[in-house]
């Protein structure tokens, strides 16, 4: 689930909402995908209050077969390899340490964070602190040197392979 996304569909009789869920868009049809975008609503709440709009235009390219797709052929270039990717790096605040025997690891590296991790994950909590006021963000961000012993790096296999091979021969990461 993307935690504070709603999608809201106003296309049936009844309108309904429903937490996005990864599986909606990992379905074979992705123009079944994009078109069932279209008039949805999608909203985010936060401590300034909700926010939010109606998609009126999506895109969908079904990969290699695709001839409109930069991955048609199965054409694998810098531009592409993200298209061949799961998602990007997820950081878990696993206090009680229960996330690594609750997580299917079989297509992600758990890792531990160190150093290099604290300002990303300190930008990541200040932007969430502003936007929730949560209690708990306000105390990691006044204790991130002894928290961030509890942070686990969820990281993709194929995303980590692809961001050493660019690092070996001198791409800079985006």
């Amino acid at each position: 689930m993307l935690p504070g996304r709603k999608l809201f569909s106003m296309k049936r009789k009844y309108s309904f909402s429903k937490d996005v869920d990864k599986t909606f868009y990992l379905r074979d049809d992705v123009v079944a995908i994009a078109r069932d975008l279209i008039g949805t609503w999608l909203f985010t709440r936060t401590q300034e209050g909700l926010t939010g709009g109606m998609i009126i235009e999506t895109e969908a390219y079904a990969g290699v077969q695709d001839r409109a797709s930069h991955a048609y052929g199965g054409r694998r270039t810098k531009r592409t390899e993200v298209m061949y990717q799961e998602g990007g790096i997820a950081y878990v605040y696993d206090v009680k340490g229960k996330f690594k025997e609750n997580c299917n690891a079989e297509m992600v590296d758990l890792d531990n964070c160190g150093l290099d991790d604290k300002n990303e994950l300190f930008t990541m909590i200040q932007k969430h602190y502003e936007l929730t006021g949560s209690t708990v963000a306000r105390f990691v961000l006044d204790d991130l040197n002894n928290q961030l012993q509890h942070f686990i790096k969820v990281f993709p296999k194929d995303y980590k392979r692809v961001l050493q091979q660019q690092m070996a021969v001198g791409v800079k990461a985006s």
